[in-house]
């Protein structure tokens, strides 16, 4: 993507996979799948820890240790999307994502502030009413949380991809976690390294940490493991279309290295 050296948060798709955005040289920006050049959204000095886009377009990221919210459209500074409640908390809140239909967001949260990024194994598993503010805690010890359509909440704990049943329209997971992936790359902050697109289809890196070279892989509903074909890279941060037929991806290190979208038929 033009314009993504010392890219510092992202990629992120919009709802209609026609544009992605991503942090660099301290703002928030967006470009178009069909090229041109980055269109800048705000500043944002810092990386962000997950984002999610909304379907009234507004991009919600963890920055600066709360949840913030801006128009992709720009023209405004990044504002405060929920503030912590020193008595509730949480602390610091990572990787938001919009449940289906934009009414409630999943997210995790330490309990306490941050001081090591091994703490993200400890994190909760949140849910949060966005119409009347109710949160509740949905899995005790985990990171990373993406909700699938077969009726699952995935989250990353200790290096491992775990799911567990989870009801969409009363926000509430049932039964036991139970692991389906293990050796999930994380990064140096503690950030899972995985993917799920609408259509259920998973994308995840393997590896220990995040600057190691890896390899891409899809895995179907019986867990069956396909390698995507791309060079092992120092991928991180995978990101599925919102048609599930494009993964965008971050490589990292050296430098002069460049990225790829890779495609999938329809299954």
């Amino acid at each position: 993507m033009p314009g993504s050296a010392g890219r510092t948060g992202g990629p992120l798709f919009s709802p209609d996979g026609e544009w992605l955005a991503f942090g660099g040289d301290g703002k928030l920006k967006r470009v178009s799948k069909g090229g041109g050049a980055p269109v800048v959204i705000a500043g944002v000095p810092s990386c962000w820890s997950g984002a999610t886009w909304s379907t009234t377009d507004d991009v919600i990221f963890a920055w600066d240790g709360f949840l913030q919210h801006v128009p992709a459209g720009g023209g405004t500074s990044p504002e405060v999307f929920i503030p912590p409640d020193a008595n509730k908390g949480p602390y610091e809140p990572i990787m938001p994502e919009l449940l289906p239909g934009d009414k409630a967001l999943l997210f995790s949260a330490s309990t306490s502030p941050r001081t090591n990024a091994a703490f993200m194994d400890d994190d909760q598993i949140m849910v949060r009413k966005l119409d009347t503010g109710e949160q509740r805690v949905l899995v005790q010890g985990g990171t990373s949380p993406h909700y699938v359509p077969t009726g699952h909440l995935l989250f990353a704990r200790a290096g491992t991809i775990m799911a567990v049943p989870f009801d969409l329209k009363q926000l509430q997971v049932s039964g036991r976690p139970v692991a389906l992936v293990e050796g999930l790359a994380r990064s140096r902050s503690g950030l899972s390294q995985f993917s799920v697109s609408r259509n259920g289809t998973l994308a995840y890196i393997s590896g220990a940490q995040q600057g190691e070279v890896r390899t891409l892989v899809w895995v179907d509903r019986k867990g069956g493991v396909q390698p995507i074909g791309a060079p092992p890279r120092a991928y991180a941060l995978p990101q599925f279309s919102p048609n599930g037929l494009q993964l965008a991806v971050t490589v990292e290190i050296p430098k002069n290295d460049v990225g790829f979208t890779t495609s999938r038929g329809a299954r």
